[in-house]
C-alpha cells in the first residue's frame, strides 16, 4: 500500500482520490498513466472486495464498542461490504463516502433492495476534503483506506468531525514482528513507506487526541476475501494483459501476500476522543 508521503506528490500532478485507490500498487511514470488505469481498472471492475475485510471483524469490532452509535460517518466505503454490516448491527444512520461513484450507485440499490434508503445515505467526496461539520458524528469507520491521505493524518484532519466521547474504528497495514525478512522490508519499504507497528499507531493516534479502546488484527479469512478473487482475477486476463504494467505489480503485491509468514497483518484500531 503506498503511503501518504509518497501520494502527496501524486495530488499535486492532479490524480484525485479516485485515481490514487486504482494506482494503489504503483510507482510508475506519468506517460504510462494511461494504460495503467485502463488494466487496472479492468482487473478491478468485476472485483467486489477491494481490501482485506470480513463481515466478522467487523462484527468483532461493533461488538466491542461500549456505547450504540447514532450518526456514523463510514470513509472509503467502496462496494458497501462494512456498509452492510453496519446496517444490520447497529440502529444509527450511516453516512457512507467514497470517491468511486458507481460504487456509490451500487449500495444505493442495494439499499433500495432493503428498504433501507432512510437510514444510509451516500456521499461522493474526497476522504481529504469532507463536506461535514464539526462534531456531526459519533463514530467514523474506515477499513483499509486510511492510507491514502496516510493514517497518522487522518487521525487528526478527522477528529473534529466526532462529537465529544466520538469514536474511530480504523485499519491499517502494520508489521507485526521486530524483524520482518528482507524481501518484505524491501518490497513494502518501496510500496508503503509509512507502513509501522501497531505501537506506533497508537502513540499517533494519543498524540492526535484519541485514546485505545481495543487493536486486534483482522483474520485470515479477511485476507482470503480480498486475495482469492483477486488471484483468480490476475489469472484470468493473464493472457490478455501480458505483458502490462499493472498486471506485473499486482503479481508482486500476490507474491507478498502468499509469503506473509506472519510478518504483516492488518490491525484494526477501535480508539475513542479524548
Amino acid at each position: 500500500l503506498p503511503g501518504g508521503r509518497f501520494w502527496a506528490g501524486r495530488f499535486k500532478q492532479g490524480l484525485d482520490e479516485r485515481q490514487v485507490w486504482r494506482l494503489k500498487w504503483l510507482s510508475k511514470v506519468m506517460n504510462e498513466h494511461d494504460r495503467y488505469m485502463r488494466d487496472f481498472d479492468l482487473v478491478f471492475s468485476q472485483l467486489t472486495c477491494w481490501g482485506p475485510g470480513s463481515q466478522q471483524d467487523t462484527r468483532s469490532a461493533i461488538q466491542k464498542l461500549p456505547f450504540s452509535p447514532k450518526h456514523i460517518l463510514e470513509i472509503g466505503c467502496g462496494q458497501g461490504i462494512a456498509t452492510r454490516t453496519l446496517l444490520e448491527h447497529t440502529q444509527a444512520h450511516i453516512t457512507a463516502v467514497d470517491n468511486e461513484e458507481y460504487a456509490l450507485d451500487n449500495i444505493n440499490q442495494i439499499m433500495q433492495q432493503l428498504g433501507e434508503t432512510q437510514r444510509v445515505a451516500t456521499v461522493c467526496a474526497n476522504m481529504a476534503k469532507l463536506p461535514f461539520e464539526s462534531k456531526q458524528f459519533d463514530l467514523i469507520w474506515c477499513e483499509t483506506s486510511a492510507y491514502i491521505m496516510g493514517v497518522e493524518n487522518a487521525f487528526k484532519e478527522w477528529r473534529h468531525l466526532l462529537s465529544d466521547d466520538g469514536y474511530l474504528v480504523l485499519s491499517d497495514l502494520i508489521w507485526s514482528v521486530e524483524k520482518p525478512s528482507s524481501d518484505a522490508m524491501s518490497f513494502w519499504h518501496k510500496e508503503y513507506p509509512d507502513m509501522t507497528t501497531e505501537e506506533t499507531r497508537i502513540e499517533q493516534a494519543k498524540r492526535a487526541g484519541y485514546a485505545l479502546v481495543d487493536s486486534f488484527p483482522v483474520s485470515d479469512q479477511a485476507w482470503d476475501n480480498y486475495y482469492q478473487p483477486l488471484k483468480a482475477r490476475v489469472n484470468e486476463l493473464a493472457h490478455e494483459l501480458a505483458g502490462s504494467s499493472a498486471l506485473a505489480d499486482l503479481n508482486r503485491e500476490l507474491s507478498a501476500y502468499d509469503n506473509r509468514n506472519g510478518e504483516f497483518n492488518y490491525q484494526i484500531f477501535i480508539l475513542k476522543t479524548g
